[in-house]
């Protein structure tokens, strides 16, 4: 995307946790890499936010919702730090959700529901160079 050189895999092997993996680069004005989910047709619609399980590498990712309501591009995202080598429940509500275009807030957008949801995902834009390794144990709706 737009010239980087970042390069990330998304792993989901049989009894295993997913895992987004990858190299970040710099390189052409890099510093960002992302994966997402095909369209979602089972979620509930009266979620409050999501629950992640993870084992991260010490970096802070973003978990990424995109919407029927905003134009393609823009998307919400929700920061979140890990710890290294240890498992973790994050809850995110659907009111942390910032929307996002090219890492710029987007004024005006509405507020994140999850009856609106078309996909979600992880990005990692710290603009640190090298790999970076965030195990998914586990998505969940929050009630």
């Amino acid at each position: 995307v737009m010239g980087g050189r970042s390069v990330s895999h998304w792993l989901q092997p049989a009894g295993k946790p997913a895992t987004f993996e990858g190299m970040l680069s710099l390189e052409n004005n890099g510093g960002f890499t992302s994966v997402r989910s095909g369209i979602l047709t089972a979620i509930d619609h009266d979620s409050s936010g999501f629950q992640l399980i993870v084992r991260g590498d010490g970096r802070t990712y973003q978990f990424v919702a995109r919407s029927h309501r905003l134009r393609q591009g823009i998307n919400y995202q929700s920061a979140f730090k890990t710890k290294a080598n240890t498992l973790t429940t994050i809850n995110l509500s659907m009111t942390s959700f910032r929307a996002r275009w090219r890492g710029r807030d987007v004024d005006g957008a509405p507020p994140l529901l999850a009856k609106d949801l078309h996909s979600v995902g992880f990005l990692l834009a710290d603009k640190r160079p090298g790999p970076f390794r965030l195990e998914v144990h586990e998505i969940r709706t929050l009630p």
